[in-house]
């Protein structure tokens, strides 16, 4: 492979890492339950399970000046007539009350969905270079 093809991919494995993480870091707000110690590590209270749907995590994201395809958020879809607990504006309270602890947590996601990725990437160069 040459040297710009074998750049290309890790580029795109590092944005398919970087995707992947922040859904996850989603879908744990959502339901309570994160990686590397959860929310109890970085004294964060939990959003109520089943509070997020595609246009609040769309939104959540923004917040956290990252970006990511509308498509990967319809796993977030609820059905039009799905009751809500918690109202934009109470999500957007929580955001500001969590912040420091939520970015610690989110970029902590990301380094670590990253970082996995570039060693396997490596690892997986190096052997064919062998």
């Amino acid at each position: 492979m040459t040297d710009r093809v074998t750049n290309i991919k890790k580029v795109n494995a590092v944005r398919s890492a970087k995707t992947a993480a922040i859904i996850d870091f989603l879908s744990a707000l959502e339901c309570g339950e994160g990686e590397y110690g959860g929310f109890d590590s970085f004294n964060i209270k939990v959003i109520s399970s089943g509070q997020l749907n595609s246009y609040r995590a769309n939104k959540i994201v923004h917040y956290f000046n990252k970006s990511i395809s509308k498509k990967h958020l319809a796993i977030f879809s609820k059905n039009a007539n799905y009751s809500y607990k918690l109202t934009n504006y109470d999500i957007a309270i929580y955001l500001k009350k969590y912040d420091k602890e939520l970015r610690l947590y989110l970029d902590f996601y990301i380094q670590s969905y990253v970082n996995d990725v570039l060693i396997t990437f490596d690892k997986t160069i190096n052997n064919k270079q062998d």
